[in-house]
């Protein structure tokens, strides 16, 4: 920015915005969960390539529209990708809507909260990995309980069917096993974003 008088210039400002603080390390745990990261964005190219580099990302696209953003998104669909899209501008609605998960920022615009599937009230970007490791501790659990269902009815059914299991004895198994699965998906109560809101959630209010 460029400051002069009728006289002439009198000064140079060179503005550049702050890179918040756990930015670099949530973008390193995120590449840790063997997951891979991009950046796509509307600023220019030199703005865009400065922040990629500072956070760790090696794969950028600048001066995006929302149409870019949504053919980057349907490329990668195409390549059977799962895509976590995480935005907070007026452009990032649509891709928002479009990805199979999409998370928005607390201070976003309207359009942005009402696409997104979740939203991070505090906009804490350090929570994302968190929330990614705990949905998926969520389908280890889901996909053991249901293993252990099949188990259950694989062995008992046929002992009750050909009378080796009592009725107080297939009642008792069935009690005994509903508290297992109950007690497999309580490990996932320690689990707590109180900054973090579904979509359900905000539509409720």
């Amino acid at each position: 920015v460029f400051l002069a008088n009728d006289d002439g210039w009198l000064a140079t400002f060179n503005l550049q915005e702050a890179i918040k603080s756990n930015v670099a390390h949530s973008i390193s745990q995120l590449k840790e969960s063997k997951l891979e990261v991009e950046l796509l964005s509307g600023d220019q190219l030199h703005t865009v390539e400065n922040t990629a580099h500072a956070i760790g990302i090696t794969q950028f696209q600048a001066a995006c529209s929302p149409q870019d953003k949504l053919l980057r998104l349907q490329t990668l669909k195409q390549l059977g990708k799962k895509v976590l899209m995480i935005g907070d501008g007026l452009n990032d609605g649509p891709i928002l809507a479009s990805a199979h998960v999409s998370i928005a920022m607390g201070k976003g615009v309207p359009l942005t909260l009402a696409h997104a599937d979740y939203v991070l009230l505090n906009g804490d970007i350090s929570q994302i990995p968190q929330l990614i490791q705990h949905a998926r501790k969520t389908m280890r659990v889901i996909k053991q309980n249901i293993t252990w269902a099949i188990v259950y009815n694989a062995v008992c059914i046929p002992l009750a069917f050909f009378g080796l299991l009592t009725a107080w004895q297939a009642g008792l198994g069935m009690a005994i096993s509903s508290i297992i699965v109950v007690a497999n998906a309580l490990r996932l109560t320690q689990f707590s974003t109180p900054a973090l809101a579904s979509d359900a959630s905000l539509k409720a209010k």
